[in-house]
């Protein structure tokens, strides 16, 4: 096993500061080490390509990633992709389960070896280029011009190799998408990390650890407890959720009887906070007054009634579940989702 970080070095989409200062906060745990820097670089770029909205390519991409990008773009094009989404989006330890999974998957795939292979000689090559590019510079600044020419000229070949390894890769690649078992086992890979982020997913979600949750999860830490726990206690985890899920229902549903309104404060209750608080939140509301509003709901609530009946908060609920011979099974497990 190994951690890498999950900025990439020469990333193929267009990433943004923080998305970059992310990244350098991010691991993400392999079972084993990246055979180069690009295929490393694959991991991150996979991790931003599930994880962001809205993710978008480099235009141009960097040949010596040109390969990455194809890979991506057509595993995003498969019919699973979107689907897996709806879990990884905005969900750290989800699109960390889905991207490494993903990535365990593409490269570990024997007819993508030789556009993987291909890509790494032009990163190499480009390597090389960036050389002699910065002993052009040198020896340009020192007045040694003979010497800055060859080197510009060394690095000009150079770029032209890692193009043409890049073009190499990429029809590597295209033959490989060409063959029917190949399109099949890698469809399979983006629908296993899907199903990967969405176990994640529900089983945090049954936690009362979803997002927009109170608690805030370190995604490594989560991740590690998912992969050390049993079957049952996932069990229970998804039993919980999906009780969490009816009790939110029954809750939107519920009507309220009698004169229930009996004096003003602060609520996070949407229901019951004032049209005027509710006009602030508004879509069309100016962004500025919007966002100031949505932080003031989130850390004390907006002015709203306040029921008669709502008493205050006493701490934590706990349970005592008989776990006797006569519950064993299913029956435990659904008493401890409850």
């Amino acid at each position: 096993m190994v951690d890498i970080e999950l900025l990439p070095q020469v990333s193929c989409l267009a990433l943004s500061p923080s998305e970059r200062a992310l990244g350098r906060l991010l691991t993400l745990r392999l079972s084993r080490e990246p055979a180069d820097e690009a295929q490393g670089d694959l991991a991150g770029d996979g991790f931003y390509a599930l994880y962001e909205a809205n993710p978008s390519f480099r235009d141009p991409a960097p040949p010596e990633r040109a390969v990455n990008r194809a890979l991506l773009e057509w595993a995003q094009s498969l019919q699973g992709w979107e689907k897996g989404r709806t879990s990884t989006v905005a969900n750290l330890p989800a699109a960390l389960a889905a991207a490494g999974l993903l990535w365990e998957s593409l490269t570990t795939e024997e007819a993508l070896q030789e556009a993987l292979k291909r890509q790494e000689e032009a990163a190499e090559a480009a390597r090389a280029a960036e050389e002699q590019e910065a002993l052009a510079a040198g020896y340009g600044a020192a007045g040694m011009e003979e010497q800055a020419v060859a080197a510009r000229a060394a690095a000009a070949v150079l770029r032209q190799e890692a193009q043409a390894a890049a073009r190499a890769g990429l029809a590597a690649l295209e033959r490989a998408q060409k063959d029917k078992m190949v399109q099949a086992s890698i469809a399979h890979a983006v629908r296993e990390a899907g199903r990967a982020g969405r176990e994640m997913a529900q089983t945090l979600a049954g936690w009362g650890l979803g997002p927009g949750s109170e608690v805030r999860v370190d995604p490594t830490a989560a991740l590690e407890f998912m992969k050390r726990n049993s079957a049952k206690i996932r069990r229970i985890a998804e039993v919980a959720g999906r009780m969490r899920g009816i009790a939110l229902q029954v809750r939107r549903e519920r009507v309220a009887r009698g004169p229930v309104p009996a004096k003003t404060g602060l609520t996070r209750d949407l229901t019951r906070v004032f049209p005027g608080e509710l006009a602030l939140l508004h879509p069309n509301a100016p962004a500025v007054v919007r966002a100031k509003q949505m932080a003031a709901w989130a850390e004390r609530g907006l002015l709203g009634w306040l029921p008669s009946g709502e008493a205050a908060k006493r701490g934590p609920f706990v349970a005592a579940v008989d776990v006797s011979g006569s519950m064993a099974g299913e029956r435990e497990i659904v008493a401890k989702g409850v």
